[in-house]
């Protein structure tokens, strides 16, 4: 349930669990007094740093071979375990400014140093132990790192509270094993005292009474809705939204009328006018436009740019607010028909995905609609490079969100019911580098591979037996997309520079083209049948599915032409024929069709 993907869910745990620490609370104190021990052990032991790697491997040995290993990639638990239980001694303050933010819980304490981060597991053998305390408490660990704020903000306050009892009650007795000197063993004793004398009153305060989703209270008022009047009430207000959605709609159409019109040129027409170009502080990582917008979202480490391509002018930027040691590695607009009601789906490396609302300008609020883990840290390949981290999908039909990455499965969630459907292995040894889900073939999923494989899922099959067929590159495949039509031609590129075609219904290869060795991005036009291929040689070539090349974008190609540097990636216009590419210098450009041709 700490990975369920609707955040009501697990704050509704988090009560329940609540109410179980009210009921054994002084087992969960004695947790809590074990792990300020091993704080106050391992931060005496800081200044020798053998003694501190040796007891550090005994301690987190004996914890991984019970619990299954709690730690998670970025360092969440243990980094915040080093400042005590997620926390100061201080109690949570649910009320202070820094919980109202969709960030990183406030009782964290980050390193901008990665490697400063302390890694502290019990050394007590109590805990090894395996019963419903531990893995309660574990569970609140989790639950504290959720990338949803409402949820690790209820987490930290049970937290702090079963922290701050234990440091009063027993009067930090990690004073009694410490190891330093004498007059520092005064010291501590004298300041555990005076701690147990200023017990405050969220301290003696029961666990249960501290946390309420208030989600029953919502619950009486909705049955005690008169039904006639909320449908008297919808009834009014539908003359309206109808209105507005026909002309939303007619909007979307025009968009799609002058985009046929630009895709009878294309194959035969060169694309080399830059329209937009902009200089940005970080390296651009996703490229995504919106389809009937003038919205192109940038990705980089953490952060999201909003721009008019057309204008030139950025619309807003926000964090993701995820940890500093994770990056985005996935970015889809969710119900992008609806313009302003769109939403922004957005993937992390550490397995985590948040939606956001409002996200256009700066002046909007932005909101986080939801948040959860959609797939465990835990479950994560190691790698130590080119790590694809978590790869997203989102099917529009089926209102679907597709995720795999370094793992060894793809997981499907049904975004209207928020619940998992399905996982399907993959069966590679590698990872997975892009994932697509047509809507032409809506019951399939194709996976491309770092083993250089290409695996087609049939989600209507029982997982065990959902793949149906593959197709083998010679290396590490980038990405994988279908041509319009029937969506049974797939085109695939490696970064050796080959890039293929595959008819699914026979199984086979048809066709193919070399873009040369050294290629990094690689991205499909479907409507128009173009394909832009990013190389090395800080170049970008264009062709069609002839396998003809209509242009190429290379650096420096003139005097007053583009500077082009290596391509980090592309990405086309869903409708339109517009190229967005992003450079490893910073460097974002929009490049549409020569006034020439038109």
């Amino acid at each position: 349930m700490t990975n369920d993907p609707s955040p009501m869910v697990r704050e509704e745990l988090l009560s329940g669990i609540a109410g179980f620490v009210a009921i054994y609370e002084t087992q969960f104190i004695s947790l809590a007094q074990q792990m300020l021990e091993d704080e106050a052990l391992s931060n005496q032991l800081a200044g020798s740093p053998q003694k501190m790697n040796n007891s550090r491997n005994v301690s987190v040995d004996r914890l991984k071979s019970v619990t299954g290993s709690p730690y998670t990639r970025d360092g969440y638990m243990s980094q915040a375990s080093s400042n005590g239980v997620y926390g100061s001694s201080d109690s949570l303050d649910a009320s202070s400014p820094n919980c109202s933010s969709p960030s990183a819980p406030s009782y964290f304490s980050y390193s901008a140093n990665a490697s400063t981060i302390k890694r502290v597991a019990s050394s007590n053998a109590s805990l090894g132990i395996v019963n419903v305390y531990n893995t309660m408490w574990r569970t609140l660990l989790q639950l504290a790192v959720d990338p949803f704020h409402s949820v690790n903000q209820l987490a930290g306050i049970i937290i702090n509270l079963l922290k701050n009892k234990a440091s009063a009650s027993s009067g930090l007795r990690s004073a009694n094993i410490s190891i330093s000197s004498p007059e520092r063993n005064n010291t501590s004793s004298a300041s555990s005292h005076s701690t147990a004398r200023n017990m405050t009153a969220s301290e003696t305060t029961s666990v249960d009474k501290m946390v309420d989703t208030e989600f029953f209270q919502w619950s009486c008022k909705m049955f005690e809705k008169s039904v006639m009047t909320e449908f008297c009430n919808k009834k009014s207000t539908n003359a309206d939204l109808e209105h507005e959605k026909q002309n939303m709609y007619a909007d979307n159409v025009k968009v799609k009328v002058k985009a046929l019109q630009e895709h009878l040129q294309a194959p035969y027409t060169p694309i080399e006018t830059e329209v937009f170009a902009n200089k940005m502080n970080t390296l651009p990582s996703i490229l995504r436009f919106h389809p009937y917008d003038i919205r192109l979202a940038v990705a980089d480490n953490d952060s999201i740019s909003l721009w008019d391509w057309e204008a030139g002018v950025k619309l807003n930027r926000f964090y993701n607010h995820s940890s500093k040691t994770c990056k985005i590695t996935g970015m889809e607009y969710l119900n992008p028909q609806e313009a302003e009601k769109s939403l922004l789906a957005i993937a992390t490396d550490d397995g985590s995905v948040r939606i956001w609302r409002d996200f256009s300008s700066k002046y909007s609020q932005l909101e986080l609609v939801t948040a959860w883990q959609a797939i465990p840290d835990t479950s994560f390949i190691k790698m130590t490079t080119n790590s694809p981290g978590m790869v997203m999908e989102w099917q529009q039909n089926s209102t679907s969100l597709f995720f795999s990455g370094a793992c060894k499965f793809i997981r499907l969630y049904d975004t209207n019911s928020e619940l998992k459907v399905m996982d399907l292995p993959t069966g590679s040894d590698g990872c997975v580098t892009s994932l697509l889900n047509d809507s032409q073939n809506i019951s399939l999923v194709m996976a491309s591979c770092s083993d250089g494989s290409v695996r087609i899922f049939d989600t209507r099959q029982a997982p065990s037996s959902s793949r149906i067929c593959s197709f083998k590159h010679s290396s590490w495949v980038i990405n994988c997309q279908t041509l319009k039509g029937d969506g049974n031609t797939v085109v695939s590129a490696c970064r050796g520079g080959e890039v293929k075609f595959w008819d699914l219904r026979n199984r086979e290869c048809i066709g193919g083209l070399s873009v040369g060795s050294g290629l990094r991005s690689m991205t499909i036009h479907k409507q128009a049948e173009l394909i832009a291929c990013g190389v090395s040689e800080q170049m970008i070539s264009i062709y069609n599915t002839a396998g003809d090349a209509t242009s190429y974008i290379k650096y420096h190609e003139g005097f007053m032409g583009q500077r082009v540097a290596k391509v980090s990636c592309l990405s086309f216009h869903p409708h339109l024929v517009r190229l967005a590419s992003g450079n490893v210098d910073g460097m974002v450009s929009v490049f549409m069709m020569s006034d020439k041709s038109k």
